[in-house]
């Protein structure tokens, strides 16, 4: 609904799973434009997470499937700009908030083995920033980065496991013709217990490159290439989950 330089986006959405129950989620959002180039967003809404079926209904070797577990909720705010103000530069940031009731975490049982069960609530709250530059001889630069302060809300003890930032830096270029290729680096600063065994100290780079065939009226036809994990960084919270190292996939995509 827009209201002059206000635009107002209620939402409303019901969810019914034969697991974990119903849940209703209301959100509203609220754009202003001061400025021609110029927008502030306020949002609110609920939201949540569905318990994984493993740990409702998997028992195994060492656990126990709990069949009452409960949908997480969370209450999500953020306020936030985005501008092309800046001559040549696009920029956009967000502060986020969120409250988590009902948290799905593991749980030792007396005979040793594990269960999930609904307990706690956290705090995650931070900052995302990104920024790009408008095209120069039909390339430009992207960063990204993500800020996030995971803590229970009861005890004020900070989460681990939970990435503590995170960092993206990429080169695109277009030619708005027939070829189109982009460099992308992506970093997580895991915040890991030791006794994972983590590893995440390098960036995770991946290349992708396209090449149109033809492109008429109806169907397009084009080849594709992509390189994953170029310089075979480790990045991984988990010692017994290690990220695949490099690895390429190519192909021919037709659109009609």
């Amino acid at each position: 609904m827009s209201l002059g330089d206000f635009a107002v986006t209620p939402g409303l959405r019901y969810d019914h799973t034969s697991i974990n129950g119903d849940f209703v989620s209301p959100s509203i959002g609220l754009t202003y434009t001061p400025l021609e180039r110029t927008s502030l967003r306020a949002y609110v809404a609920r939201g949540f997470n569905t318990p994984p079926l493993f740990s409702t209904f998997g028992d195994g070797v060492f656990f126990v499937a709990n069949p009452g577990l409960k949908m997480e909720e969370v209450w999500s705010y953020s306020l936030g700009v985005e501008t092309t103000f800046l001559k040549h530069f696009w920029f956009k940031s967000t502060g986020f908030l969120h409250h988590i009731s009902d948290v799905i975490t593991t749980t030792k049982l007396p005979n040793n083995t594990f269960t999930a069960v609904n307990s706690g609530k956290q705090r995650r709250q931070g900052v995302e920033a990104e920024v790009r530059t408008l095209p120069v001889y039909n390339t430009s630069l992207m960063a990204g980065f993500a800020f996030v302060d995971a803590r229970d809300r009861e005890t004020g003890r900070e989460i681990p496991d939970v990435p503590r930032y995170t960092w993206d830096v990429g080169i695109d270029y277009n030619d708005n013709t027939s070829f189109r290729g982009a460099l992308r680096g992506h970093y997580i600063w895991w915040n890991a217990e030791a006794a994972n065994n983590a590893r995440y100290k390098a960036f995770i780079w991946d290349v992708n490159l396209a090449k149109s065939i033809f492109d008429r009226e109806g169907a397009a036809l084009e080849i594709f290439f992509t390189a994953h994990n170029i310089f075979n960084g480790s990045q991984y919270f988990v010692g017994i989950f290690p990220n695949p190292r490099r690895w390429f996939e190519g192909g021919v995509r037709y659109k009609f």
